[in-house]
C-alpha cells in the first residue's frame, strides 16, 4: 500500500474482547487497523463506518474491506458497512485520509439494500479505474453510483468476461430477494443492461 515493497495488513479490530454473551459484538468502538506485515504491530488505526443508521445486529453486523485502483495507478482502502437496507461505504488513502465517502440512504433508495455477501473491484466500464460491484449495484471510483438493478440483494455476485459476444466485462447474479422473474441473470457490468434471465 505505501510502496516501500513490504506487505501491510489491514483489518477490521476493537478493543480487548467486545462480545457479548452471544458471542455477538453490539457495542464498543471498532476500528481499521494497519498492522507491519513482517511483525503484526499496529503502526495505525481509524474509526471504522459507523453502527448509526442501522435498525439490528444483522445489519450492522456485515462489514467488507477491500482495496482498489481508483484512480488507476494508487491504491486505496475501500471499507463497507451494511448490505440489506442502510449501506456505508468509504475510500481513504494509504493514510487513512478520507477520499470519499459514500451510503444509500432514503434519499437513494433504490441503491438501498442491493449488497451482496463481497465487496466485488472491478474496471466495469474499461476508463482504467476500479469501480466497486457491491453488489446489485455499482459505485463508480468517484463515489457515485453508477447503476442499480433495484432488485434486492443478491447471494451470488460473480464478475468477469462471461459472454464473449458483449463488449467488456458481465455480471452472474442469483437473488436471495424473491423475484418474480430474472432471480438469476447475467448483466452488462458497465450499465446494468440485462443479457440473459432464467424466466422462472
Amino acid at each position: 500500500m505505501d510502496g516501500d515493497g513490504k506487505a501491510e495488513v489491514y483489518c477490521k479490530a476493537g478493543v480487548g474482547d467486545p462480545r457479548d454473551e452471544k458471542g455477538l459484538v453490539q457495542s464498543g468502538p471498532e476500528y481499521l487497523v494497519k498492522l507491519d506485515g513482517q511483525t503484526g504491530k499496529v503502526v495505525a488505526k481509524t474509526a471504522w463506518l459507523s453502527r448509526d443508521g442501522f435498525s439490528d445486529y444483522n445489519r450492522y453486523c456485515r462489514n467488507f474491506l477491500t482495496v482498489a485502483y481508483l484512480d488507476g495507478r494508487t491504491p486505496s482502502l475501500i471499507m463497507q458497512r451494511g448490505t440489506y437496507n442502510l449501506i456505508k461505504i468509504q475510500a481513504l488513502d494509504k493514510d487513512f485520509n478520507q477520499i470519499w465517502y459514500w451510503e444509500a440512504p432514503q434519499e437513494k433508495k433504490k441503491y438501498r439494500g442491493q449488497s451482496s455477501h463481497g465487496l466485488i473491484t472491478a474496471d466495469v466500464d474499461g476508463d482504467g479505474k476500479d469501480e466497486l460491484v457491491i453488489g446489485a449495484a455499482v459505485v463508480d471510483d468517484n463515489g457515485k453510483g453508477l447503476w442499480t438493478l433495484e432488485m434486492g440483494h443478491p447471494d451470488v455476485c460473480y464478475v468477469a468476461d462471461i459472454d464473449p459476444g458483449n463488449p467488456g466485462l458481465e455480471v452472474f447474479y442469483g437473488f436471495e430477494t424473491r423475484q418474480k422473474t430474472d432471480g438469476i441473470c447475467v448483466v452488462d457490468a458497465k450499465t446494468g443492461r440485462k443479457l440473459w434471465a432464467h424466466k422462472k
